[in-house]
């Protein structure tokens, strides 16, 4: 029986039926001051479309003389572009981890309709194949009874002779809380199975202009101490939020 188990619909996780910490939910305490920037970036690319696209509402040195009657709706889309950007890249990001997990489990190459989600899924193979990649998981379950937290990665791997914790971003960078994120699901990994050597942690990006990225750390036990710091500040928010310190 699976002890570990996940409601999609709430995001959530469960151990035994009592609720469970996930590894991305703790991080979220770790300040992110490049997303707060893409998120200001989005509003202004926003506005700047919708004066492109009525030029009435700028005078002939580019400065906006008149607001429109619908202004609200206007900057309320504005507030919310980097929502629907985020949703939209989302939706991509999660069919290419399907046919990424299909692929390792059952060494088949899915058929892809979509052109974004096939060249970033062939950017994907392209890199196992020149790496002799060999895969040992592929989106595995894991969880600590110690630290009661827990989380789902990508794959584990060999390669060359090394073995490799995975990870899989489909954004424009690989950010540095992700080896955080790694170090979270190997304190998991080693706990349910104290002889799996982990090595290091590799991140395949694969962007959706069809970009390519691969970064890979050995760093494992500082990465362990962030994610066990960030684990720490969130158990004392949690304990100041529900008044119980």
């Amino acid at each position: 029986m699976n002890r570990l188990k996940f409601e999609p619909k709430l995001h959530a996780y469960t151990l035994d039926d009592k609720p469970i910490t996930g590894v991305t939910t703790i991080l979220k305490i770790i300040a992110k001051p490049a997303l707060i920037n893409w998120a200001a970036n989005m509003a202004v690319d926003y506005i700047s479309k919708y004066t492109l696209e009525n030029p009435n509402a700028l005078d002939d040195r580019g400065r906006i003389c008149s607001l429109p009657d619908n202004l609200k709706t206007i900057l309320d889309k504005a507030r919310k572009a980097h929502i629907q950007k985020r949703d939209k890249a989302g939706d991509i990001g999660k069919e290419v981890h399907s046919y990424i997990e299909t692929f390792i489990k059952t060494k088949q190459i899915p058929e892809i309709k979509d052109p974004k989600a096939k060249k970033m899924f062939d950017n994907f193979y392209l890199w196992q194949k020149a790496n002799k990649v060999k895969f040992l998981q592929s989106e595995r379950q894991v969880y600590s009874e110690k630290y009661w937290y827990c989380g789902t990665y990508d794959f584990l791997c060999e390669i060359e002779g090394k073995t490799w914790l995975g990870d899989i971003k489909s954004g424009k960078y690989i950010y540095s809380d992700v080896w955080a994120q790694m170090a979270g699901y190997q304190i998991c990994e080693q706990e349910m199975n104290p002889s799996q050597k982990i090595d290091g942690f590799v991140v395949v990006r694969l962007g959706k202009d069809g970009d390519f990225e691969e970064k890979r750390s050995i760093s494992n036990d500082d990465y362990k101490d962030l994610f066990l710091s960030a684990l720490k500040i969130y158990r004392v928010q949690e304990k100041i939020k529900n008044s119980i310190l």
